[in-house]
């Protein structure tokens, strides 16, 4: 276990209480390993801290969000990541779930708006709706500026492969 913590630190670069049991947890998961590695591998860390309830663009119910700031010798970045209505609902914390933001990462996004909208079968009713998936495609395009920044084209390759 002891290797672990170590570990954990290396990761969040902060001194946090990390019990056995989410140590054990966090040890005994095939994808939450994974992106331990990867995030060894690539010597990012990564700080995610409860910011509180708010409901996001895709839902009307108040969810856990989160800051999270990935950071290593090449680049810096936060952004935001809202945890899922059931965790919120069953009051567990994303604050150490490495795999769930690492998998929620996505570092293609077309550049044009209406290969975006294609792409992803955006449709749109009314003005609001435009004005919500053009948002939508911007931030995919920041994260996208961002993950390249932080990651060799390789590196990319194998967050990919996280799943």
């Amino acid at each position: 276990m002891t290797n672990l913590k170590e570990t954990f630190y290396k990761l969040t670069k902060q001194r946090h209480y990390a019990s056995d049991e989410l140590l054990t947890r966090l040890q005994s998961s095939e994808y939450c390993m994974q992106a331990i590695n990867f995030l060894l591998d690539t010597e990012t860390t990564c700080d995610i801290t409860l910011i509180g309830k708010d409901a996001p663009s895709w839902s009307k119910s108040r969810v856990n969000k989160y800051s999270v700031t990935l950071k290593n010798k090449r680049h810096s970045y936060t952004f935001n990541f809202w945890d899922s209505i059931s965790n919120t609902e069953k009051n567990k914390s994303a604050r150490f779930n490495f795999y769930s933001i690492l998998a929620c990462l996505s570092f293609y996004t077309p550049e044009s708006f209406d290969d975006f909208c294609s792409e992803f079968g955006y449709e749109f009713k009314n003005e609001s709706e435009y004005i919500k998936a053009k948002q939508t495609h911007l931030d995919c395009l920041d994260q996208q500026k961002n993950l390249k920044k932080l990651f060799t084209a390789e590196q990319l390759e194998k967050l990919s492969e996280i799943n």
